[in-house]
């Protein structure tokens, strides 16, 4: 019988300050600029490298004492099909903001391979996963950052994507992201913004 994964989708009744430490993140995937905006806890939110941010959710996770760390990263964390296995937009992606798309994909891999460099850490606490998703705009990553922390402080209803909600309307399947990285194989819910929230 194998070990219980340490990273798992966060639930809907999760979503709200008290749960544990929040890291969110505006998730970049590049080599030549501070690509990710980060927020943690009620820090102020910061533009950070990539490799930079993978070594602090990582010691985050390893220092953490509660049970739950809730990791809520701005990236793709799952997959919607059609029936003849085509990739789909979701129900809350714009026109050329899909996940198979451009930044979709590259922070998709951005964000699997920060999931497999946690699962693959030693003592490293429980890990909620929790994606975020921004309309596309030319905001800085920390605001954008700080805009998905407000949203899970108020606990604003409207703007939670249940996984049950995620494929939009017709028949097909959505699988999660990063089920290859050892996770427990369910769809983490979605907070979303809107172009109001980054005015």
């Amino acid at each position: 019988m194998g070990s219980q994964p340490r990273i798992v989708a966060g639930d809907c009744s999760d979503i709200h300050w008290g749960s544990g430490e929040w890291i969110i993140v505006d998730m970049g995937f590049a080599n030549t600029k501070a690509s990710c905006g980060v927020a943690i806890g009620d820090s102020t939110p910061q533009n950070m490298w990539y490799g930079d941010l993978v070594k602090k959710v990582i010691k985050a996770a390893q220092e953490d004492k509660r049970e739950y760390l809730n990791l809520l990263l701005e990236a793709p964390l799952s997959m919607a099909f059609n029936t003849c296995e085509n990739p789909v937009r979701r129900s809350f992606e714009e026109v050329k903001h899909e996940w198979y798309l451009r930044a979709g994909a590259t922070t998709m891999l951005g964000a699997i391979y920060l999931i497999d460099r946690l699962n693959a850490s030693d003592s490293i606490c429980k890990v909620r996963l929790f994606e975020g998703f921004a309309p596309l705009s030319k905001v800085d990553h920390a605001k954008i950052a700080g805009a998905l922390r407000k949203v899970v402080k108020q606990r604003i209803d409207d703007r939670i994507v249940k996984p049950c909600d995620i494929l939009k309307r017709g028949s097909g399947c959505v699988t999660p992201a990063y089920r290859v990285t050892n996770g427990d194989g369910k769809i983490p819910p979605v907070v979303r913004l809107l172009q109001s929230d980054l005015c």
